[in-house]
């Protein structure tokens, strides 16, 4: 089933929805549109606020649709990169990304935006969203079993993964936001 949707950036996501229909794992391309006729390409710019992270971080992430992951054990050090490079810690959520599919528990997050009040001056907002960041991404870690979480809500796509092959594909996205 290939279903357009808006994408909040002022353009429209195809999706396409693996297997019955219900489950929130897909593959996506985002169509953006400049004013007038001109198509603009959406993954120029983007991921541009990561782009000023530290290469040893960006070389250990995964750039896929314009959103980088990293691994779960990797999202400390993105925290503290971001922090470094004056970039305000967003969040992100779990995904698991195969070739062919991605499988977004968009359930299982970090958003600091709900915590740290977006009107504070940019630089302490650096430095709060990396602390919310970083503690609620531990709570999280220690919290919920992500593996379980995966395989639970995609049964069709990952159930046959054992626990090796699957936290090979188990990914976290995670987003900054510059001034």
């Amino acid at each position: 089933m290939v279903t357009p949707t808006g994408n909040g950036r002022g353009g429209v996501e195809a999706v396409i929805v693996v297997g019955d229909g219900q489950s929130p794992c897909y593959a996506s391309w985002s169509l953006g549109w400049a004013r007038g006729l001109s198509a603009v390409n959406p993954l120029v710019g983007h991921a541009m606020k990561e782009s000023r992270l530290p290469a040893e971080i960006l070389a250990k992430g995964s750039l896929r649709g314009g959103e980088y992951a990293w691994r779960v054990e990797d999202i400390p050090a993105v925290i503290d990169a971001s922090r470094e490079a004056g970039l305000v810690n967003i969040g992100g959520q779990l995904q698991f990304r195969g070739p062919e599919f991605t499988c977004e528990c968009y359930w299982v997050e970090v958003d600091t935006y709900k915590g740290v009040p977006s009107d504070l001056p940019f630089k302490i907002r650096v430095d709060r969203t990396a602390e919310a960041a970083s503690g609620a991404f531990e709570a999280l870690s220690r919290e919920v079993d992500l593996l379980a979480e995966g395989r639970n809500a995609f049964p069709n796509v990952l159930g046959s993964y054992d626990d090796e092959a699957l936290r090979d594909l188990m990914w976290f996205v995670w987003y900054v936001s510059s001034e």
